[in-house]
């Protein structure tokens, strides 16, 4: 028989993305995370459902998921230097203010509960999220032969600065 939809439903999932699974560990972290925040602006605890943070907690998961499926697929990575600098830099690993590998491995088995291999993973798919980000709000365009525009305004005005551009998208687009 055909499983039913309540058969998918996986009580330990929030959501999935493409197939990707976001843990509800992983919202109700952010959720905790967000909730205190507010907190500390003096919002009581019952304005947070009218303020629909769980949804919001849920949306940005949604989007960085989004962003670090798209990350990978166009081959955008954050590198070991990015992860390093971020690990060196965060206050809460860091010991007479230089990082600690103990008080690391410390905080991440005794408060978040996670391997340095887990934490380092998903930190690494979160920057390279963040880098597909700043790519997107740069303006920058990454060329596939896969979807040609139909039009592009920008493409029949080409200056001669832009000639080689031009002979790109006609070998990528030769129809336009």
């Amino acid at each position: 028989t055909a499983p039913s939809g309540l058969d998918l439903i996986n009580p330990e999932t929030a959501a999935m993305v493409n197939g990707q699974p976001i843990p509800l560990r992983e919202f109700a972290k952010n959720y905790v995370q967000q909730a205190e925040q507010f907190r500390r602006q003096g919002v009581p605890s019952e304005m947070l459902k009218q303020f629909g943070i769980d949804k919001q907690v849920l949306d940005q998961l949604v989007n960085t998921e989004l962003l670090a499926q798209a990350a990978e697929k166009k081959g955008v990575a954050a590198d070991n230097q990015d992860l390093a600098k971020v690990l060196r830099e965060a206050p809460a690993f860091q010991k007479d203010g230089k990082f600690d590998a103990e008080t690391y491995r410390g905080l991440l088995r005794d408060q978040l509960r996670q391997t340095d291999v887990d934490f380092e993973a998903d930190l690494r798919r979160r920057l390279s999220a963040q880098k597909m980000l700043e790519i997107a709000d740069a303006g920058a365009l990454v060329m596939s032969s896969a979807a040609p525009p139909k039009k592009s305004p920008s493409l029949a005005d080409l200056g001669e600065g832009d000639a080689e551009l031009a002979r790109i998208a006609g070998e990528l687009w030769p129809k336009l």
